[in-house]
């Protein structure tokens, strides 16, 4: 299959039955998915699986699921995980039992799929991570990308889903006039220093800054004492349930996305979901979701964030009519369910999958 290829959005039931003749049976499938199972919140793997298949069996990733349980295709998500921990006892038993279970997969002949949500994970790791990634990328036989540009081999594009769904239930908030939100987890890579850089030359009376989101072992000493230095910003350094997460972006006129770079962002669609417009950089992956979901919504801005760009990108979202929402609908969950069930089915009947 060539790169960016279209899988039949169907539910795999034609390349099934070609499988089994005429009768019209579906073999299962047994996916073993390298993630957690879902706790109710906006992680990727609660929206992956919201949509049950009765001909698809989910498992969850544990060391016991991966070295003795019984399933037909491996699907991994972030591959640097399966190693990764702050504590070198746990990283030395993670490594050893990666090992194992690569073995494994190669002996059964085990389809690997794998969801390229980044071409290079953001924090580089070690030499011994990155020699056993690259032998587990060895082993995958079809590529998953979130957008057109990820230039991979063996891949077929299915786009990052809405939030919708997950929020439809909890409480929404007005807007707080001139209120920007930084939310997600703070990494150098999100550049939410300059945010702040920027957000200290705005001299507005009413304008207020919110940052929400897990502080890390990277999080700069600027971004931990902002709310020190300004009064008008505002931290928190946590887990954020949904239910606050809806009232922070509900409140807010502006959703600023700073990073320095980015390929694929869960959060630029958390806000659309929610109908505030996002400002992030410009590049090809931010102008294609802007002529997707309408330019009113994704504002964006070349080289570095200014205060012009910030002010103009406020005063844009304030005068949105409140009662539009951002086109979602090529993103809901339903869709890309059956087009990861497709895949699965594709490569679990492949027999080069399975050399």
């Amino acid at each position: 299959m060539t790169r960016n290829a279209v899988i039949d959005e169907s539910d795999g039931r034609t390349a099934t039955q070609s499988q089994h003749g005429q009768s019209g049976a579906r073999a299962e499938v047994r996916v073993l998915l390298s993630l957690a199972p879902p706790d109710g919140t906006t992680r990727f793997v609660d929206q992956l699986v919201a949509e049950p298949n009765p001909h698809q069996k989910t498992l969850f990733f544990s060391w016991t699921a991966a070295l003795f349980g019984r399933y037909s295709v491996f699907h991994v998500h972030w591959p640097e995980y399966l190693v990764r921990s702050n504590r070198w006892p746990v990283r030395i038993s993670k490594h050893i039992l990666s090992w194992i279970f690569l073995a494994r997969l190669k002996i059964t002949r085990t389809p690997v799929v794998r969801t390229v949500h980044n071409i290079e994970p953001h924090e580089p790791g070690t030499r011994s991570e990155r020699l056993l990634t690259s032998a587990l990328d060895r082993l995958v036989c079809r590529r998953i990308v979130l957008n057109p540009f990820t230039q991979v081999a063996d891949s077929v594009l299915i786009p990052h889903g809405h939030y919708i769904d997950r929020f439809s239930k909890l409480q929404f908030s007005s807007r707080v006039s001139g209120r920007v939100l930084y939310f997600g987890i703070i990494k150098p890579y999100k550049n939410v220093e300059r945010l702040l850089e920027v957000f200290e030359e705005w001299k507005v009376e009413d304008s207020t800054l919110h940052i929400v989101g897990m502080k890390t072992a990277y999080t700069s000493e600027r971004v931990l004492g902002a709310s020190q230095a300004d009064p008008r910003v505002t931290t928190k350094f946590s887990f954020v349930p949904d239910s606050d997460l809806v009232r922070e972006i509900g409140e807010s006129e502006l959703v600023v996305l700073p990073y320095k770079e980015m390929h694929n962002s869960g959060a630029v669609f958390v806000a659309l979901s929610l109908a505030r417009p996002v400002l992030v950089p410009a590049n090809e992956m931010s102008d294609w979701i802007k002529n997707e979901v309408g330019p009113e919504w994704v504002l964006t801005y070349q080289g570095d964030l200014n205060l012009s760009t910030l002010a103009a990108a406020v005063a844009h979202a304030r005068g949105l009519d409140t009662s539009t929402a951002p086109d979602l609908s090529g993103r809901d969950w339903a869709l890309i369910s059956k087009r990861h069930f497709a895949v699965y089915s594709e490569v679990q009947r492949s027999k080069r999958c399975q050399l």
